[in-house]
């Protein structure tokens, strides 16, 4: 495997931890017996923790699939089909970040207004696993 591919499974493999870490936050909000928590300027209610929670849910699978289940080298059809999926997903939220920085659209969650060099960072790193997922996608045995 190259070097390449081994490093995105290491990333993946401490992404899902962190992601797990993250969950366990938004489990303990959920236990708290208040009806909604202000972090940062922003209120977050019983079913934006949960929203929170399931996105977590989600991510951890993905990062899971990345890190220990998928063959990278040559994925079968299946796994073919999630690259896919995840590359078509990844593009979507690039492609979302690009409108927002080429229009200068406001992002504002509660009382906080986020930056646009936010969407630059999403803009690269979803534009790279959108390019990741369909390269292996279309991954074979005698490739790299």
């Amino acid at each position: 495997m190259s070097n390449h591919k081994h490093l995105l499974r290491e990333l993946a493999k401490f992404f899902s931890g962190l992601v797990v870490g993250d969950f366990l936050v938004g489990l303990w909000v959920a236990l708290m017996k208040v009806n909604s928590v202000v972090f940062l300027g922003i209120a977050f209610d019983r079913n934006m923790i949960m929203a929170w929670m399931f996105c977590d849910v989600v991510t951890f699978a993905l990062l899971v699939h990345y890190g220990w289940r998928a063959n990278i080298i040559s994925p079968s059809v299946t796994q073919k089909s999630v690259f896919q999926l995840v590359g078509v997903v990844f593009a979507g939220v690039s492609f979302a970040h690009f409108l927002r920085i080429a229009y200068s659209l406001p992002i504002v969650i509660g009382n906080l207004t986020v930056p646009i060099w936010v969407s630059w960072i999403g803009l690269v790193v979803g534009a790279y696993l959108s390019y990741a997922s369909f390269h292996f996608a279309t991954a074979t045995k005698g490739k790299r």
